[in-house]
């Protein structure tokens, strides 16, 4: 083809393009909203499906109640109910896998529009069906409640009428979410309608002509919207860079006083400036004055200027409404001294049903009147004595300082509204700086039990006379994306290398959380769930990470918790004298984590359990054990919790690896495990921060590594070697801290008649060691904090006898001693199973205040090691030969002198997916096994006078055990090692010699 013929062809193409988008646009803008509308429906349909599993779940405990006639109706309507879900559920996994998920989603879908229409339709009809299931059993369940439960007064029968009322509810939701599904499908179906009016009008064919002869030029595949995008600059379906950001103003009193707008991505808003706390700019003379609000689900909010919440999502702020939450696009502060206007939040903090405990409300107060009349007062005076505003703000020091003085109180800036004065329970807080007495007494219900002369005067023991920097709010999140385009690389060991471009990742930001202030570093949670989650979607980026056989981490774990199995992992918890006094195993120490875990509702009502008191606390562990133990629905929740405790660990691990050695700013990454029981995988991602994947990370990988194995292989290394010297560095820490202060510790402070080395004892021995034996082991923030709420510090001083002259002293000055105590003082180890200098995050993390229970420095460590061949695990053959077996997928040789019909049961199941199997085995096995190994394509050799047994894995995996495949109940020792030229080796050898006798 001649450059003139081509280049006037070309021509005449480009103007029949240009005249094309003139009149498709609107399609493309269509198509562009289709796919948006898809995505978020593919995210929400997997929502929704949990919420199904979850009421098939439910069905099970409602068919026990066989005495109510409506049951049996109430199973036939499930089964209709069930029918149409399925039906529902095929058609919109057809439209996300042939449709959305595919590469070529624009020509497909202009080109087979009639399809997806008539698809769609479908689902619609199927959907409708569905509402109508749901509303003949809810019909039913309703008669039931009004015509059964008047007679129901005993124990049994409350608990049926609980079972019913429990299934009716998450019916309500499965029905609530139908109606909104309807809705959603309405939406696309009138965009494909649309679509449908305009292809009629335009020549799409002409388009791919277009992208064709384009494609013959350059020599590589184009499509139609890379030309659109070349030629326009309009925005494409996959090819708009931009990352989602919010416009964020913080204001002034005046324009002149205004700040620039900043235009920050939804990450840095959410870091640098979340919501609830106070934004620490200075804005008119005044830091901290400004602070953001989203309305959530357990916050009531009191005002005494012009903010009133209008019942908008985001108060002051824009956004776009979507089906399952939020896209934020604008936020504007409130400014707390314009207007005069003090806002005050009472956040309902409600323990789950299960806990038993109490609901109470947590109370904040942001502004201050008393700040806002005296400034103005004296800005007034200001116009005549001709002052100015930093003179201004220093008479007002200068009054605020006196002021203080005469209570004995450390005087701060008066203008900074960023600092509180709080409760030490961690009941409230405020950030007025003129209050020296809780505002909340009359409403608190500790406050509610003081009684003084005037009950306009009360003052709670619990205020503090000092203030603190108000505390830092992290966002809970949840990261979702599918496993659909994931790619599987070659593996290394057990672990397989995983890594994948465009793949969609949804943020879901739910709620806000924090540390109440107190005496010690960490105080009550405050968690506040959003009306609606904040979404942010990555559409298009790049992962790399790993994948796990999830049966076999479940059996090692298994084995791990099952007391029987010794011997056991240990865990250093205390040293005295540079000698080791206190250890517990590791199963152990899992078993306070999960206790804890399900004693605090996941984490979140820790205030509940630690004021309860040291005995029943022991008493409610000893309970929830008892529970455990004879509870087989309790034991898979526990095996649940630990598998999810290792995914968030590896995570926060691999994602810190990445960011370091390939030198990407951890802002510019995120996380996110995956467990998939359906794939048999526990998936640890890390993916790029940016919608469409601009740092290609797989790119990256394999520049810095070569290969996704080097890079497994460096970060199983690393990982290993960092907490074998993290371990050294504790132990060294704490050993050389008690030589250093041992000295020290004898001396008596001003303040105590006794030394600080016996109140260290005294704690040790009376409060954290019995705790231990009760399967409660606390880090030392928690522990301290515990403490704090036992009025311990109180206790010790009037224990010591001082002079009450003396009591009120000692008592405040062990309240700020006392974490320093605990950690200098005490053996305590400082970090047990975890800390921000090795498996916890300072940020980023997606439930920033309970990571002391749902990450674990020492199952991690035990874990990893024992699947790279470090340690050896000791469990039941029964538990552990099939997912062992499981891992192969090609080849799998055993020596094994003996068999059983166990044995004979696993061979079969891995020879059935095609895995070459070969076994040695002694005479006696053959002759009761062989024939039946050798139908299911198995090879038999026979060996003679040898006791010692293993498996070889893909010429790769060695597993060194004492385990026959007989007796597989018994207890034997396992060790997985990876040396693929031994394994080769060693099968050679071991063939060699036995196969030809």
């Amino acid at each position: 083809m001649s450059s003139h013929h081509t280049g006037a062809k070309l021509e005449d193409l480009i103007k029949d393009t240009i005249e094309l988008l003139t009149t498709g646009k609107q399609e493309l803008e269509t198509v562009y909203s289709i796919h948006s509308e898809l995505r978020a429906l593919s995210h929400y349909f997997d929502n929704f499906k949990r919420e199904f599993d979850y009421i098939f779940k439910l069905r099970t405990n409602l068919s026990k109640i066989s005495e109510f006639k409506e049951i049996k109706e109430i199973e036939e309507k499930f089964i209709n109910l069930s029918k149409s879900f399925n039906l529902l559920c095929e058609e919109i996994d057809y439209v996300i896998n042939n449709f959305f998920s595919r590469q070529n989603f624009l020509s497909l879908i202009l080109l087979h529009t009639d399809d997806f229409l008539r698809i769609l339709k479908n689902a619609y009809i199927n959907n409708n069906t569905l509402i109508k299931n749901i509303d003949e059993l809810e019909n039913i369940l309703r008669e039931m409640r009004d015509l059964k439960y008047p007679s129901l007064s005993t124990r049994r029968g409350e608990k049926e009428e609980n079972i019913i009322k429990e299934f009716s509810d998450a019916l309500y939701n499965i029905h609530v979410k139908c109606i909104d599904l309807k809705k959603f499908l309405d939406k696309i179906i009138d965009y494909i309608r649309n679509l449908s009016e305009i292809k009629a009008k335009i020549n799409n064919e002409r388009a791919f002509e277009i992208s064709k002869f384009l494609k013959s030029i350059e020599g590589e595949k184009i499509w139609i919207h890379q030309i659109i995008s070349q030629l326009t600059g309009i925005r494409s379906i996959a090819g708009d860079l931009k990352t989602q950001e919010v416009t964020f103003r913080i204001t002034g009193k005046s324009k002149k006083d205004q700040m620039e707008d900043l235009t920050l991505s939804i990450d840095e808003l959410l870091i640098r400036y979340p919501p609830f706390e106070p934004i620490h700019d200075e804005v008119d003379g005044i830091i901290g004055g400004n602070v953001w609000f989203i309305l959530t689900k357990n916050t009531k909010f009191y005002s005494s200027g012009a903010f009133i919440p209008s019942g908008e999502i985001v108060v002051k702020g824009t956004y776009e409404q979507l089906l399952d939450g939020i896209r934020l696009l604008e936020v504007e502060t409130i400014n707390l001294l314009h207007q005069n206007q003090e806002i005050k939040l009472a956040i309902k903090i409600e323990p789950p049903h299960n806990l038993r405990a109490k609901s109470y409300f947590v109370w904040i107060k942001y502004g201050s009147k008393k700040l806002y009349n005296e400034l103005m007062n004296k800005l007034k005076d200001r116009k005549v004595k001709g002052t100015s505003i930093r003179d201004t703000f220093e008479e007002l020091q200068r009054e605020y300082e006196q002021l203080l003085s005469r209570q004995g109180r450390k005087a701060y800036r008066v203008n900074d509204l960023g600092y509180v004065w709080y409760c030490k329970r961690g009941l409230a807080m405020s950030t007025d700086p003129f209050d020296l007495a809780c505002p909340f007494v009359h409403y608190c219900y500790i406050g509610k039990t003081i009684k003084e002369k005037s009950q306009w005067r009360k003052s709670c023991p619990n205020w503090l006379y000092r203030r603190r920097l108000f505390p830092k709010v992290f966002i809970e999140s949840e990261r979702r994306t599918s496993s659909r385009n994931l790619n599987y690389d070659n593996p290394v060991g057990v672990f397989i290398p995983v890594y994948g471009h465009g793949i969609t990742v949804i943020e879901y930001y739910k709620g806000a959380q924090w540390y109440m202030p107190s005496v010690v570093s960490i105080g009550n949670i405050v968690r506040a769930e959003f009306e609606k989650p904040i979404i942010k979607e990555l559409p298009s980026t790049n992962v790399v990470g790993f994948s796990l056989p999830l049966s076999l981490i479940r059996a090692l774990i298994s084995e791990l918790i099952d007391e029987n199995i010794k011997p056991k992992s240990e865990v250093l918890m205390i040293i005295r004298n540079d000698k080791i006094s206190v250890k517990v195993t590791l199963d152990k120490l899992m078993l306070s984590k999960f206790l804890l875990y399900k004693l605090t509702g996941r984490g979140y009502f820790q205030l509940n359990l630690l004021q309860a008191g040291k005995k029943t606390i022991m008493d409610k562990a000893l309970q929830e054990l008892e529970r455990l133990q004879c509870n087989e629905a309790e034991m898979n929740d526990f095996l649940d919790f630990l598998i999810d405790v290792l995914g968030h660990t590896l995570a926060h691990l691999f994602y810190s690896f990445i960011s370091t050695t390939l030198e990407i700013e951890p802002t510019n990454l995120s996380y996110l495990y995956l467990v998939d029981r359906n794939a048999d995988k526990l998936t640890i991602l890390v993916f790029e921060n940016s919608p469409y994947g601009v740092i290609d990370l797989p790119g990256h990988v394999q520049s810095r590594f070569q290969t996704y194995q080097n890079m497994l292989a460096r970060f199983l290394e690393f990982v290993i070697k960092f907490l074998n010297d993290h371990e050294k560095d504790i132990f060294n820490y704490k050993k050389d801290n008690l030589i250093k202060i041992s000295a020290k510790s004898q001396s008596k402070s001003r303040n105590i008649p006794v030394s600080l080395n016996e109140i260290a004892m005294k704690l040790e021995k009376e409060w954290y060691i019995p705790l231990v034996k009760s399967n409660i082991v606390m880090d030392i923030p928690t522990f301290t904090f515990f403490l704090i709420l036992s009025d311990v510090p109180e206790k010790l001083a009037s224990e010591y006898g001082v002079s009450k002259e003396k009591e009120e002293e000692m008592m405040e000055w062990l309240e700020r001693q006392l974490e320093s105590i605990v950690r200098d003082y005490t053996g305590i180890i400082h970090c047990i199973d975890g800390c921000t200098a090795c498996v916890m995050l300072d940020q980023g993390c997606f439930s920033a205040v309970t990571q002391n229970l749902t990450t674990s420095r020492k199952l991690v460590e035990w874990i990893l090691k024992v699947l790279t061949g470090w340690e050896t695990i000791y469990g039941r053959g029964g538990k552990l030969i099939d997912p062992i077996l499981g891992l192969a997928r090609k080849e799998v040789f055993i020596l094994s002198p003996y068999i059983d019909d166990e044995g004979f049961e696993a061979l079969k199941k891995v020879a059935s997916r095609g895995v070459k199997v070969t076994i040695l085995t002694r005479e006696e096995s053959i002759e009761s096994y062989g024939s039946g190994l050798r139908k299911h394509g198995i090879e038999v050799c026979p060996v003679k006078e040898r006791h010692d047994k293993l498996i070889i894995i893909d010429d790769e995996l060695i597993i060194e055990t004492t385990q026959n495949l007989s007796n597989l109940n018994s207890i034997n020792s396992f060790k997985i090692i990876r040396n693929p030229d031994k394994a080769s080796s060693l099968k050679s050898q071991l063939l060699n010699k036995y196969k030809n006798q």
